[in-house]
């Protein structure tokens, strides 16, 4: 018994350690605008909700149809809000967007392609 316990507890450390690596490794973020306007979007790091004071801002400023914007960050998901290019224009409502993971029934796992992509779509006149 005392032998399965600490097995056990040897497998639990090897998967929290794997857990943090993989938080800490930077992943890409792409911020891609697709349609007919140009928008004003924040994208800040995600410490645990879009309004933690702990994010940072990984971009601040304005993107037209088919631009891009690259970034970074360690963390597994990051906040996206954006706006029409306007001063009165109000922001949208922040959403979360997080690496992609591959589940196999309750087991989840990183994908191999950690890559954040953040797509937003504009329409209008």
């Amino acid at each position: 018994m005392r032998a399965r316990a600490v097995a056990l507890l040897s497998f639990l450390a090897v998967v929290t350690t794997s857990t943090a690596d993989a938080q800490r490794a930077a992943a890409p973020v792409i911020v891609s605008v697709r349609g007919t306007k140009a928008v004003r979007v924040q994208v800040t790091s995600s410490t645990g909700t879009c309004e933690a004071a702990g994010n940072r801002s990984l971009y601040d400023g304005t993107l037209g149809p088919g631009e891009t914007a690259q970034a970074s960050t360690d963390q597994l998901c990051v906040c996206e809000r954006h706006a029409p290019v306007s001063p009165k224009a109000r922001w949208s409502r922040a959403r979360t967007v997080c690496r992609p993971t591959s589940c196999k029934g309750k087991i989840c796992k990183a994908a191999s392609d950690p890559t954040i992509r953040v797509d937003i779509a504009t329409s209008g006149k």
